[in-house]
């Protein structure tokens, strides 16, 4: 008889824990009350929060969730961000979204070098990037082909 009530008694303590765990999707359908950026250097918080400020208070879903990140992604400011839902209060009723971004790398200075046709200055007119622009692929290009 003690045998079996120590069986079923470690059989109810093995499946405690499986009850304990949260839902792994418990943040579907919660309000998003914030969403924060770790990583930043250069891009302004204000410049950011006046972007995700319409997706405070909405219920997140795939949809919404999707359209955030492509709202963030069409910046062109960062060079990858990681995800990370937190819990917005002890009850697990809301939701705030929290980025790990890593930004893309900013101009420090522009040199010209190796010019003996064409003025220096003239060169820089053509020139998109300039001191403190963020650099991506697509502006390198457009200034490699306007020299």
């Amino acid at each position: 008889m003690r045998k079996a009530i120590l069986s079923c008694f470690l059989a109810l303590c093995a499946l405690f824990p499986l009850y304990s765990q949260e839902n792994p999707d418990w943040y579907l359908g919660k309000p998003i009350v914030d969403v924060r950026f770790k990583g930043l250097k250069t891009v302004s918080k204000n410049e950011l929060e006046g972007i995700v400020k319409p997706y405070i208070g909405r219920q997140f879903s795939d949809e919404v969730f999707l359209d955030l990140q492509s709202t963030l992604y069409a910046l062109d400011y960062f060079e990858s961000f990681i995800p990370n839902a937190l819990p917005g209060d002890d009850k697990y009723e809301s939701i705030v979204i929290e980025f790990d971004v890593t930004e893309r790398p900013v101009v420090d200075e522009i040199r010209v070098t190796g010019n003996t046709n064409v003025r220096k200055a003239d060169i820089l007119d053509v020139v998109l990037l300039k001191n403190g622009d963020m650099v991506n692929k697509t502006k390198v290009q457009l200034d490699s082909d306007a020299v």
